[in-house]
C-alpha cells in the first residue's frame, strides 16, 4: 500500500498492510479509523474480511466475516 502523509507531504510504502484489493469502499470514521469493506483479491475471489486501519496508532486490524448468499425469485 502506498500512503501519502498530508502533514509532511511525502509518499511512503506500507509493508504491514493487508493484501491489495480492488472494487472496495473505504470510510474514515470520526475516531481516525479507516474501514475497508468489500472488494476482490485476484479475480474472482471475493474478500471475506473487513480491514481497519487506525491512523493514530499506525496499526491494522482484520475482522473476518462470512456471507450466506440466497437467491430469491420474485
Amino acid at each position: 500500500m502506498i500512503i501519502f502523509d498530508t502533514n509532511i507531504l511525502t509518499w511512503s510504502y506500507e509493508t504491514n498492510a493487508p493484501t491489495a484489493r480492488d472494487l472496495y469502499t473505504a470510510t474514515l470514521l470520526l475516531n481516525g479509523v479507516i474501514v475497508y469493506v468489500g472488494g476482490r483479491i485476484y479475480v474472482p475471489q471475493n474478500v471475506d474480511e473487513i480491514n481497519l486501519y487506525d491512523t493514530k496508532s499506525d496499526s491494522w486490524y482484520i475482522i473476518k466475516y462470512f456471507f450466506l448468499f440466497k437467491y430469491i425469485k420474485l
